[in-house]
This record gives C-alpha cells, sequence and structure tokens, in this order.
C-alpha cells in the first residue's frame, strides 16, 4: 500500500524597522522541516513513530470549545495544551538569538485508534526574520519568535502580513481537510520590557465561507513595504519607540487590508499569566480586555 501525504511550505518573513531606514528580507525555496525528536511522553507506546519515522509523544490536540464560545476560554485552552506550552517556554529563551525559531503542531495516530500531537520546528532560512513553516493534511497551528534587535533595529513584535498569510494558509487546509476551525491557531512570543515576555495568538471564529485567498509573493512584498512605512513613521514620530496599542492597530489595519474577518487576537503577558482579548472600534483602535 502506498501512503501519499501533501505538504504546503510557506516562507514565514518578518520585518525589522530603525529610526531611520526600513529593514529588508530575504529568503530562498522552502522545504519541509524535520521531526522534532524530544518529545514529551504523554502516553504513547514506547518507541512509536508516525508513517514518516517521526516520534510521537506530546497530548492529542486540544479539546477546545465551539467557535461561537468565550475566547478567553479558547485562548487559554490553546495555550494551556501540554505540547503547546512547552514550545512556548523552549522559545522564551530564543527571543534573543539571531535566527526567528519555531514549532508547528500536527496530529498523527497514537497506535492506539486514537491520535497525539506531533511537533515539527521550523526550518531557519538564510535571512534571520524569515522561516519556512510546513503545513501537513492534520496541522492545526504554529509557533514562532520575534526577535530582540541591536545597533538600532527595532522589531515590529506582532503578527506581520506574513503571519497572517500564514495562519489564512492554516485556515484553509483545515477547510480542506475536515478540521474544526475553533482548533487553528498562530502565535508568536517576544520580549517585553515590562512582562518579560508577551505572547500574541490568533484565532478564527467564522465558518469558513468568509475566508480570502491567500496572497501572491507580490502582494505580500507591496503589503511588507506599507507595514513597514506605518511602523516606520510611528517610531520616528514617538522617540524611538512603538506601543503595543500601535502594533495592534497596525495589526487590525493589515486584517482589514487582506479582507480577513472573525479574526480575534488575544495577548498573554507571561510573568503574570494575564490573559487578554484584543478589541477593535469600528476605527480599530484597540482595547485590552482581562479575562476572568
Amino acid at each position: 500500500m502506498y501512503t501519499i501525504v501533501t505538504t504546503t511550505c510557506l516562507e514565514q518573513n518578518d520585518d525589522i524597522i530603525t529610526p531611520i531606514d526600513p529593514g529588508t528580507g530575504g529568503g530562498e525555496n522552502p522545504h519541509d522541516p524535520p521531526c522534532d525528536t524530544s518529545i514529551i511522553p504523554s502516553n504513547p507506546a514506547s518507541g512509536f513513530t508516525d508513517e514518516n519515522g517521526c516520534p510521537i509523544g506530546t497530548p492529542t490536540i486540544p479539546n477546545l470549545p465551539n467557535p461561537k464560545d468565550d475566547p478567553c476560554v479558547k485562548t487559554k485552552a490553546i495555550y494551556n495544551n501540554t505540547a503547546v506550552k512547552s514550545r512556548y517556554e523552549i522559545l522564551k529563551g530564543k527571543t534573543s538569538e539571531p535566527n526567528e525559531s519555531g514549532y508547528g503542531f500536527k496530529t498523527v495516530p497514537d497506535g492506539n485508534g486514537g491520535t497525539t500531537t506531533q511537533t515539527n520546528p521550523l526550518n531557519p532560512d538564510t535571512n534571520p526574520d524569515k522561516m519556512k513553516v510546513g503545513i501537513y493534511p492534520t496541522s492545526y497551528g504554529y509557533i514562532h519568535t520575534h526577535l530582540d534587535k541591536a545597533d538600532g533595529k527595532m522589531a515590529v513584535k506582532i503578527f506581520s502580513p506574513a503571519d497572517i498569510n500564514t495562519f489564512l494558509a492554516f485556515l484553509h487546509n483545515a477547510q480542506t481537510n475536515g478540521i474544526p476551525f475553533g482548533s487553528i491557531f498562530g502565535g508568536m512570543i517576544a520580549s517585553d520590557p515590562d512582562t518579560g515576555h508577551n505572547i500574541y495568538q490568533m484565532i478564527y471564529t467564522g465558518d469558513g465561507t468568509d475566508l480570502p485567498a491567500e496572497l501572491a509573493d507580490d502582494q505580500l512584498k507591496a503589503l511588507k513595504l506599507e507595514y513597514i512605512a506605518m511602523a516606520q513613521e510611528i517610531v520616528n514620530n514617538n522617540e524611538g519607540q512603538i506601543s503595543h496599542s500601535d502594533m495592534q492597530k497596525i495589526f487590525y489595519i493589515f486584517l482589514k487590508k487582506m479582507n480577513m474577518k472573525n479574526v480575534v487576537l488575544s495577548k498573554i503577558e507571561y510573568n503574570t499569566n494575564t490573559y487578554k482579548t484584543i478589541k477593535f472600534d469600528a476605527s480599530g483602535n484597540p482595547t485590552e480586555e482581562t479575562c476572568p
């Protein structure tokens, strides 16, 4: 018997700004990420591997609430899934490294008639702010770092247009393969002077009928220039600083430009374990609401 597995790989490119000049990005053709051999045992058979020879270990896909339910509950369920939280803990120690890091999550058979989660490290690119994200038929999310910068450079520590496009690709993959939309997420962790580290997460609360097409490379490049210019203007007019409110508003603007609807942004403040959802008014002005 032959098994054919379809895999999509996307280049993940984040943007860097300075108080003077915008940053640039680069990259090469993507390739499939390798297996992650460091596993967290749940209850798998000893030495059990999936059909690709990858070790299996972490708990199964989180049993998330219905997409119409409270986004605070969903945010907590995603973050507190052992597979996801453990990888965030690893990435917390990598936000000062020279290259971005990340993990993808997919379900695989557990050998007992059920499923479990396998994590795959995202492949680094020659560009320090770019990664290659593998999407498999059972993929349900990914997380990655946004880096600290030196020499007058500054990272925009919220989802970029490329991040949003990758999240959209995960949603299309879920639609094709019958994965509940409420299980799909995108995550980003970065250092923060006030909270040690912050995590931003995206979830989708729609039914799939409003999902736009993914953007082509030339469209993403055009949006990247707009994104950098917008962040650059804020930094130049604010003594070299960009606030969370500024970044959240930029995120909202680019969701609209990409015709993305029913996306909920949440924030987790690492040192206090505080969960927040970000609400936007009709003009895109954000308000952080603390979850109970």
